[in-house]
């Protein structure tokens, strides 16, 4: 999951930055977002974790949940639902609370070691 929010992340830079056209963009995120959900559906139904690594857990759905967010934005019913504007906004803000979550899994790993 890491991988393709990083990936994702990337374009969309690219895009920011204007070395990717949207519709480049847009083509790109199409490619991820099966991917994305395919992992995402997994995700949900792993076994509960022991009471020791519940937070690890819960830090780990926050950022499986997050990724699909960022799929979603460009995703057909994205593109139906927010405008470009929002929808660059939704992703700036998406990538700001996938790094915040990163941060939280790193704490979180430390506790289990």
């Amino acid at each position: 999951m890491k991988n393709l929010a990083e990936l994702s992340i990337k374009k969309f830079t690219k895009y920011k930055q204007g070395d990717l056209s949207e519709e480049e963009h847009i083509k790109s995120m199409e490619r991820l977002c099966p991917n994305i959900d395919e992992l995402y559906y997994k995700c949900g139904n792993l076994p509960i974790p022991p009471d020791d690594c519940k937070d690890y857990e819960q830090v780990c759905q926050n950022i499986f949940a997050i990724i699909h967010d960022i799929s979603l934005y460009y995703s057909k019913r994205g593109l139906e639902t927010w405008p470009r504007n929002n929808r660059e906004w939704l992703m700036q803000n998406t990538i700001k609370r996938y790094r915040e979550e990163l941060r939280k899994l790193d704490f979180e790993e430390s506790k289990l070691h």
